[in-house]
């Protein structure tokens, strides 16, 4: 066999067989190195010099290879009959040699094994092995032209229509993946939305079991179809999240919310929590439906959410309590309007009274009033609907800034009354008028608590009594004073106010 080219070699050792001598060949170029078609190799040492690992003397003939103090092109990579061929040698040594790693080799070891000290990486087929002695010299033109490669122009052949190959199988396998991404994205996003749209149309009855753990009462009512309250129930359905919480308010279980793009305020309560079954869940939500008034905060409807929690959902009151409003002095508020505002209240008291069974406020005064953008004021809703709120003051309790607006007999230990409300109206007229907080001087003197337990003392005794503004009304200040009469006997009913405030 002939190979051809430029060789830098520390030194080159090897014995012929046909000749039966062997011959060394060290520190010099060698333009051309022949050997005869029936020479055979039988024992090569390199020494001191850059090459590749010499895979062209792997033959049946070679008995000894004895690398020393090379440098060699990495990574090292023969196939199976290669590294075969390398075992079956009964004579190979390394010692002191340097692997460096060209980054040209294949990545798909299947094996890796050392022989004396040099990694081997066994490949099913090797695509672009180095198989030449040495490296051309430093500088030298032919140096990228003539690496002293063994390969035959075939295998160079093959190596490229394999790498073809495999980048065309590749690229099928990356579009392939995109594809499948693709579809496995658009069915999950179909997926939520159906769902959602399905979960969005459920009722209160159709997740009972989820909200209520099961819960609920065997009535005959109930075994023999859906009650008369059903639809009425079915109406006031929000659906399932369709109310977005953002922050709790200060009183217990509110939040302020949105709903189809508008500010809600929502109470929010879990009926498993309190052990609720399903008739007590919709006794709660059916307490709201005939409070519709004008002058009642309007009820939106209830919700859920996945944590199953129940939302009472009502409208938002812009402009806060009516407390607030008359301490504002950047809000002008003439005397048609300040009368405005009371009928409003006393509309939405007559409307109320006007509902069998329906509840009497404890806490009515001007913090409970709520007003909207138009100043409109409103009673508020979660005072006579099921609240389910444990933040309601008691009646006699000091320190809280209410005590002014409790009647005489309250503050005895007496059960409130429609009369007793109509005490609380009269106190709200007052601070109308004087837009300020009744008794507030007493307040600012003593303190919260001392001067809750003086104004309840004093209003007992007869010693303390509420008083307008100067420039109120005179049938104002009359109406009023009724209201603030000692004798509950002696107090107007709320439809003679409505009657009277409205001339």
């Amino acid at each position: 066999m002939r190979e051809e080219g430029r060789y830098r070699i520390g030194y080159l050792y090897f014995c012929c067989s046909t000749c039966y001598d062997c011959r060394m060949i060290d520190g010099s170029t060698v333009e051309s190195l022949e050997l005869g078609a029936s020479g055979t190799i039988q024992q090569v040492v390199i020494r001191k010099s850059n090459l590749s690992f010499p895979t062209a003397v792997l033959g049946a003939g070679v008995t000894t290879i004895i690398l020393e103090y090379n440098t060699i092109s990495g990574p090292i990579e023969l196939t199976k009959d290669e590294y075969k061929q390398l075992t079956n040698i009964s004579d190979f040594r390394a010692t002191g040699n340097t692997v460096e790693s060209t980054g040209s080799g294949s990545s798909s070891c299947i094996k890796e094994e050392t022989v004396g000290e040099l990694a081997i990486c066994i490949v099913d087929d090797v695509q672009n092995t180095n198989t030449s002695y040495y490296t051309g010299s430093p500088g030298s033109a032919d140096n990228t032209q003539a690496t002293g490669s063994l390969e035959t122009q075939s295998a160079s052949d093959t190596s490229s229509s394999r790498s073809t190959l495999s980048i065309t199988a590749i690229a099928l396998a990356c579009a392939c993946t995109v594809v499948i991404v693709v579809v496995l994205s658009f069915f999950r996003r179909f997926k939520r939305k159906a769902s959602k749209f399905v979960d969005e149309r459920l009722t209160f009855t159709n997740r009972e079991d989820d909200l209520l753990g099961g819960g609920r009462r065997s009535e005959p009512e109930l075994e023999h179809g859906p009650s008369r309250d059903s639809k009425i129930l079915a109406d006031m359905d929000l659906g399932k999240d369709q109310v977005i919480l953002h922050k709790k308010l200060g009183i217990q279980g509110l939040w302020l919310g949105e709903y189809q793009d508008t500010k809600v305020v929502a109470l929010k309560f879990v009926p498993r929590e309190l052990n609720m079954v399903l008739e007590e869940l919709n006794a709660v939500r059916l307490s709201y439906a005939p409070l519709r008034h004008d002058n009642i905060v309007t009820f939106l409807g209830s919700s859920w959410t996945d944590r199953e929690e129940v939302l009472i959902v009502v409208e938002h009151m812009s402009k806060g309590s009516l407390r607030s409003v008359l301490a504002d002095n950047k809000v002008e508020l003439t005397w048609p309007q300040r009368l405005q505002m009371c009928k409003d209240i006393c509309s939405g008291l007559d409307f109320i009274r006007s509902i069998q069974g329906s509840m009497l406020s404890r806490n009515l005064t001007a913090r409970s009033v709520l007003l909207d953008a138009q100043l409109t004021c409103k009673l508020d809703i979660f005072d006579y609907a099921s609240s389910l709120r444990t933040d309601l003051v008691p009646v006699r309790s000091f320190g809280h800034g209410d005590i002014a607006s409790r009647a005489p007999e309250l503050l005895k230990g007496e059960e409130i009354t429609a009369a007793a409300e109509v005490y609380a109206l009269g106190v709200i007229f007052c601070e109308i008028s004087s837009r300020s907080k009744l008794f507030e001087h007493v307040s600012e003197e003593r303190g919260h608590t001392m001067a809750d337990i003086f104004i309840a003392t004093e209003v007992v005794a007869q010693r303390l009594k509420p008083s307008l503004a100067e420039d109120s009304p005179a049938a104002f200040r009359e109406l009023t004073l009724r209201c603030l009469s000692y004798m509950p006997s002696e107090r107007p009913k709320i439809g003679e106010i409505l009657s009277m405030i409205s001339k």
